[in-house]
């Protein structure tokens, strides 16, 4: 592929950062100026020797003043064209991007920055196109003001207090804050406008002739409107075939403009060479709600018009759809049917819209020059994309590759892209003619999953057009009657059929995918990481999920989402995604809780969507979520607690209105906002011959000086994994036997039923319990405990502990009084509550050694015995905190 390369330098007065900066245009940009006409892709590479340093890149349309270079330091969002992440690089991770550029005889800007303004660094820049470009760089004098004492179009950059910059850069966002970006565009104000006084002046005419439909005098039932010389086809179209134009009831009274849901519509291509529209037709008919935004106004059928709009990109207007309103009149045949394009079964939309098309360019036979990729941009105003489709038989990783763009199709369908496929090619295809697939003719692709059959793919060509007759055709033996009723099969020549995903990847080699421009999109993207703490695993296999980053979903209406999670690419050793990943919705905490991260589910049910984990770098799901008051829980994690990973999760959701302005709120939970949290580790006492009584457990003390509510867990720390040693077959990892109880400090309990509160040891990962403390001047002390220590710590020589806090007011936990924070002693938290129903253990219960030292002053060992002065200092303390109590209860009384 063609490329150029760029090696440049950010130096003094050429290190402006990127667009938050108002110095960014001092920045070195980079002129390409590719071929006037027409569209081209191109892919941008940038990177830095300096590794550490962020950098990115702008793409914006040149002045048109030819001048070059841009000069204004407002970013307008009409001049980009792509803005890239800022982030570190290097030669083997540069900055990326694949840009499709339309045709333009300015050219376009690409401007290398910085993240902050200052640094000096040297980078590359690389650009590549199959198609014809130069790039040059573009002089910092050009486009600045003239003349003698001309004021520098490059103001100073703002510093805040710390000395960088005070506005931050949007796509430099901080972690776990949303990006929200709204993409598309639909009619403008003076089009709606516009639109509104073509249907008044429609309806005048037929107020005008009472019992008349509409007759549009612009685009009359005549040979002017058919043929290009106004009176006859040419030579290659051949004898005229219209007879006459009719309306729809003459010749269907039950004709309408769509058809049913879930009905597929082919398409009868007519004499006219203009398959190339009739193709994007096709594909774009994949989603028939693509098609019926194509109708600007289908209200008034009863009156016989329509109006329809397509996109023309115009430089020098702002609009860029043009609004064409025909009647519905269309030119027959002698069998007194349409003669054009038509549907078999007499669905009207095509017939419409070509003629639609037909009025704007002039005739019909003027439809007859184009490619699919204007049809497609046409019709949606989206500019189509080829994906690369894999071979399905690659030796070596062919099959990871596979699975790449199988997630990739699947996720294109959940964001109202519309798919079509080809056999692209100049030669004859060795084997094509047996399968009965047609070279450089566009399929669409309207749906596919995994089904019981396999990884399947439905494909639609022209109706009477040649099937496919491979495994899976309509007359394949393979089929049931579980699989006919399941995946709506239909032995007809109606262009429909079933093929695998298998096949697919081996006989098209051209995909197209496009999705409407008007269509308004809320994406809001998060870059995040699971580290540390945050690494809880997955919902409810472990309880230590709650620690995983949670973002809050306030859903004011039925809101439909599409959710991706993308981790960094696999390493080219493994070619697959080494943890399996998933995305979960729960129900939020309800009421005073709304605003905090979920800590436990109350039932199965909490588990909206659980997501089956799956081992790839992306997946993404499609959800539905019902209006409600309380925010939803999204949170996506890996199935194993512990394992470590940046990654991007991108939620995007149909704008309804069209407006702009997002559907749905998305936000993290703010540390402010969440449970005040606190943790404390430790480790096991060494095992004693004969066992080790509850006592001599590990004593963390809470100091709560406020009532409320708290959620304590006790989560194990280093438990192997590796069951080989273990005996007989191992299927999960066998966790030591854990619980917890709760007491006050020096009030003693010499069994779990005599604590404040307890949990029962279980085997598994942790254990939780929930309650309600009072304020209290003495500390509780929450005492984890281990049914088997010796055994535990012989299977888990690195076994330790984690105390994790949560509670809606302020507390301190460990021997010295430290203030909670709101989330900044560890991160998140969740867990499943269950209150184990085990036997109860006996216990004997100790002084922590320094208040036993510090009351007789002996230096018994609290481990191996009992201290002498115990049982008096027992008595004393418990007669303390009942005077403690009385004397409280008294000064109610005053």
């Amino acid at each position: 592929m063609p490329s150029t390369v760029s090696h440049g330098r950010w130096a003094a007065g050429s290190n402006g950062g990127c667009p938050k900066d108002p110095t960014w245009i001092n920045n070195p940009q980079y002129l390409i100026l590719p071929a006037p006409d027409a569209e081209a892709s191109f892919t941008i590479e940038l990177h830095s020797d300096e590794q550490k340093l962020p950098i990115g890149f702008v793409v914006l349309k040149a002045p048109k003043d030819g001048s070059g270079r841009c000069v204004d330091p407002k970013l307008r969002k009409s001049d980009v064209i792509h803005k890239s992440t800022w982030r570190a690089t290097s030669p083997e991770k540069p900055i990326l991007a694949e840009v499709v550029l339309p045709a333009s005889v300015n050219g376009y800007i690409v401007i290398p920055s910085t993240h902050d303004a200052g640094p000096l660094a040297a980078f590359e820049l690389k650009v590549s196109s199959e198609a014809y470009f130069t790039t040059e760089l573009v002089a910092q004098e050009a486009g600045a003001p003239a003349g003698p004492g001309a004021a520098s179009p490059i103001p100073r950059s703002p510093k805040a207090a710390t000395g960088k910059p005070a506005a931050e850069c949007v796509d430099c966002q901080e972690p776990n804050v949303p990006q929200i970006a709204s993409e598309g565009q639909g009619l403008s104000a003076k089009q709606l406008k516009d639109v509104e006084a073509m249907v008044a002046k429609a309806l005048a005419q037929c107020a005008a002739t009472p019992g008349q439909k509409y007759q549009d005098p612009d685009f009359p039932a005549s040979k002017a409107s058919l043929w290009e010389n106004k009176s006859k086809p040419s030579q290659e179209i051949g004898a005229d075939p219209v007879v006459a134009w009719r309306r729809p009831e003459e010749w269907n009274p039950s004709a309408r403009l769509f058809p049913n849901p879930g009905e597929p519509t082919g398409i009868v291509a007519g004499p006219l060479s203009n398959l190339w529209l009739l193709a994007a037709c096709n594909i774009v008919a994949g989603d028939i709600d693509v098609i019926a935004k194509t109708f600007v106004d289908s209200t008034h059928a009863a009156q016989g018009f329509y109006i329809v709009r397509f996109f023309v990109d115009d430089p020098t207007s702002d609009d860029d759809w043009v609004v064409v309103l025909v009647d519905d009149r269309v030119p027959c045949g002698f069998d007194a049917r349409p003669c054009f394009a038509r549907t078999p079964d007499d669905v009207l939309w095509v017939s419409i819209l070509e003629k639609a098309f037909a009025k704007w360019r002039g005739c019909y036979e003027a439809t007859c020059f184009g490619s699919v990729e204007e049809g497609l941009l046409y019709l949606t105003g989206g500019l189509s994309r080829d994906l690369a489709i894999p071979p399905a038989l690659s030796a070596g990783g062919g099959r990871a590759e596979l699975d790449t763009f199988w997630t990739e199709i699947m996720s294109l369908w959940t964001t109202a892209h519309v798919i079509g496929c080809e056999v692209r090619s100049v030669a004859e295809v060795e084997g094509l003619a047996e399968t009965g697939l047609l070279p450089n003719i566009p399929y669409a692709v309207l749906t596919g999953g995994d089904l019981p059959c396999g990884r399947m793919l439905r494909l639609r060509t022209f109706h009477g057009y040649s099937e496919w007759r491979g495994k899976w055709s309509d007359d394949d033996p393979g089929w049931t009657n579980r699989l006919r009723n399941m995946m709506q099969y239909s032995d007809s020549n109606d262009g429909t059929f079933w093929m695998s995903f298998d096949d697919f990847c081996r006989w098209f080699n051209v995909l197209y995918v496009c999705r409407r421009a008007d269509d308004q999109w809320t994406r809001m993207t998060v870059r995040s990481s699971w580290s540390d703490a945050t690494a809880g695993g997955c919902c409810p296999n472990f309880l230590t999920w709650r620690t995983n980053p949670q973002w809050l979903l306030r859903i004011r209406k039925t809101t439909k989402l599409a959710i991706s999670l993308t981790l960094p690419p696999a390493t080219a050793a493994s070619g697959v995604a080494e943890h399996a990943i998933c995305i979960q919705i729960l129900a939020g905490n309800p009421g005073a809780d709304a605003r905090r991260r979920r800590l436990q589910l109350s039932s199965e049910a909490d588990l909206l969507v659980p997501s089956e984990p799956r081992f790839t770098s992306r997946m993404m799901t499609e959800v539905t979520l019902e209006a409600s008051d309380t925010p939803y829980v999204l949170m996506p994690c890996m199935f194993a607690p512990g394992h470590e990973s940046q990654f991007t999760l991108v939620v995007r959701s149909d704008d309804c209105d069209d407006d702009g302005v997002p559907d749905f709120g998305f936000d993290p939970v703010a540390p402010k906002n969440d449970w005040k949290q606190g943790a404390f580790d430790g480790a096991w006492p060494d095992a004693r011959p004969g066992g080790v009584s509850l006592a001599q457990f590990p004593q963390v003390q809470l100091h709560v000086s406020t009532a409320g509510r708290f959620f304590i867990f006790v989560d194990q720390l280093g438990v192997s994994s590796d069951m080989r040693e273990e005996e007989g077959l191992q299927s999960e990892t066998n966790y030591p036997s854990i619980g917890l109880a709760l007491g006050v400090l020096g009030d003693p309990f010499t069994s779990l039923e005599e604590s404040v509160g307890h949990v029962a040891a279980q085997p598994r990962d942790g254990t939780v319990f929930e309650c309600r403390l009072l304020e209290s001047e003495t500390p509780y002390v929450v005492v984890p405990f281990l049914e088997d220590l010796a055994g535990a710590l012989a299977r888990h020589p690195q076994l330790r502990y984690r105390v994790c806090v949560y509670s809606d007011v302020e507390f301190s936990l460990g021997d010295k009084p430290q203030r909670s924070g709101g989330g900044a002693a560890f991160a998140h938290g969740w867990s499943q509550t269950k209150h184990w129903g085990a036997p109860p253990h006996p216990v004997s219960r100790k002084l922590p050694l320094a208040e036993c030292t510090a009351f007789c002053n002996c230096t018994c060992d609290p481990i191996s015995r009992e201290c002498p002065m115990h049982n008096v200092y027992k008595r004393l303390h418990a007669l303390q905190v009942g005077l403690d109590a009385q004397l409280k209860f008294l000064t109610t009384l005053k």
